[in-house]
């Protein structure tokens, strides 16, 4: 995937046509100042935005590899596009998500997009774990190294809400002893 192309081309268009989505996954990890290797396009969107999300990705030859009400896969037959990976939000916590999500600058100040606060990249994180333990290695390394690097700045109030919410507070209190 050539990530310059894509952000150039398809932010670019989520933010002509505002589209409510923010960056997570790897790539927010990145922005964020966390070097971690990636190989596709995370997305946080808007459920209300799903079709203008699906027509502007089929503009660059996107076609669905798997889709749910919650989630959808994207593959563009043109490698330079590669894949993005949705979750579409309509939720309460994934809404609060997108409505705190930072406006930054990227490509040298060339776009401006959306990404996830670390809070609530750490939120996703604590829900993959949820769903996949066998991803707690790789995820609780995430975790760390945002709070590491984020550690007095993180709102600790929103943290705890997540790990009580997915009933991972036995994981909140190691961190903090950490």
């Amino acid at each position: 995937m050539d990530f310059e192309l894509v952000l150039k081309s398809i932010v670019t268009r989520l933010n002509e046509e505002n589209v409510n989505y923010a960056i997570i996954g790897g790539y927010a990890f990145g922005l964020l100042g966390i070097s971690r290797n990636t190989f596709d396009l995370d997305l946080l969107v808007d459920k209300k935005d799903r079709e203008t999300l699906k027509r502007i990705l089929s503009f660059y030859y996107y076609e669905i590899k798997y889709e749910t009400e919650n989630i959808a896969q994207f593959v563009s037959i043109l490698k330079d596009f590669g894949e993005i990976d949705v979750i579409y939000s309509f939720r309460k916590p994934s809404q609060e998500m997108l409505k705190r999500a930072k406006k930054i600058k990227i490509l040298n100040n060339q776009i401006e997009t959306s990404v996830l606060c670390p809070e609530d990249l750490i939120g996703l994180k604590l829900q993959a774990i949820k769903n996949d333990p066998e991803r707690y290695e790789r995820d609780i390394q995430d975790i760390k190294d945002l709070v590491f690097h984020y550690k007095t700045e993180l709102d600790y109030n929103i943290l705890k809400k997540y790990f009580d919410m997915l009933e991972l507070t036995h994981l909140y209190d190691e961190l903090i002893k950490e």
